[in-house]
């Protein structure tokens, strides 16, 4: 009698993923951090059973019950990824002993510019234009969690066109604020900016905001800029209302990485470079209850 087995098939931002975490894993019991280890072990143990589990039943299945499937596969890495930087990279760099790199793109910044672009930015920073640009960096973590919902809400392949490209950007993001930690030119080269920059109540909650819930390191690249310029890539292609709709907010939060002072000049080149190559990836389509039929050892002898 004849068994079939299940052939699963594995993103590229989910392979990066689980080996983000093996890659953590090793490195932090080879610094004798045990207590991160075992909850990194812990974390990616339950990533691969998510992906493992909602990736063979949509293997399993077909139609409707399949593209439920593959759009619940695409929450699966996502507790994961939230983890990662709200929670573990801040407490990941300082533990694995890694030295800070802003040093590095300062160099880089006065190089290319002459200086770090958000020095000459505060010669324009009037209080209305710090609110708005403020509003529009903020503006990004809703609109991200709109575009999810609307992407989770229509068929599985057009939730992978647009999650896809933006998950491979924050994973290979992590990488980089792990392989060349920053603070940013703010906090980095404090003196760099004599005059604080003016604040008012979008100003201010943002500032509240970015303190409470921020990696610390999340620096290089930017993806507030890689995200923005992926969402512009995608709706330039499938949804070209809502890509006039977004290019000035996303614009507005791609120049408010460094008017803010959070980000240099290469951190904005970085993340627009991956967002280009994150969205020039095919999107393949998932084959169908892919199987391969055996015999039982048993009859095969």
């Amino acid at each position: 009698m004849a068994e079939s087995r299940v052939r699963l098939q594995f993103d590229p931002q989910e392979w990066l993923l689980l080996g983000l975490g093996v890659l953590v894993c090793a490195w932090t019991l080879e610094r004798q951090c045990f207590a991160l280890c075992a909850e990194f072990a812990v974390a990616t143990a339950l990533l691969a059973a998510g992906l493992l589990f909602t990736s063979r039943r949509e293997a399993s299945t077909t139609g409707l019950a399949a593209d439920r499937w593959s759009r619940l596969r695409i929450l699966a890495s996502l507790p994961y990824m939230l983890w990662f930087y709200s929670s573990a990279l801040v407490r990941l760099v300082p533990a694995l002993g890694l030295s800070l790199h802003d040093g590095t793109m300062l160099a880089i910044d006065r190089t290319l510019f002459g200086e770090t672009p958000s020095v000459a930015a505060t010669a324009l920073a009037s209080p209305l234009l710090v609110e708005v640009l403020s509003a529009c960096y903020v503006a990004l973590h809703p609109l991200m969690a709109c575009l999810l919902v609307w992407a989770l809400t229509g068929d599985a392949a057009r939730a992978r066109r647009i999650c896809q490209p933006s998950y491979l950007c924050f994973v290979v993001g992590f990488y980089g604020y792990l392989l060349l930690p920053c603070v940013g030119p703010e906090h980095a080269f404090a003196a760099l900016y004599p005059a604080a920059l003016p604040v008012g109540l979008i100003s201010a909650f943002n500032t509240k905001l970015v303190n409470a819930g921020t990696a610390v390191y999340d620096v290089f690249p930017s993806l507030h800029t890689a995200i923005a310029l992926t969402i512009l890539i995608h709706d330039a292609r499938a949804n070209r209302r809502r890509f006039y709709w977004l290019l000035l907010p996303c614009t507005g939060i791609i120049v408010s990485t460094i008017f803010l002072r959070y980000h240099y000049a290469i951190d904005v080149m970085a993340g627009s470079l991956m967002a280009a190559a994150m969205s020039a990836l095919p999107v393949e389509a998932r084959r169908p209850a892919e199987t391969e039929s055996r015999l039982p050892e048993a009859q095969a002898a």
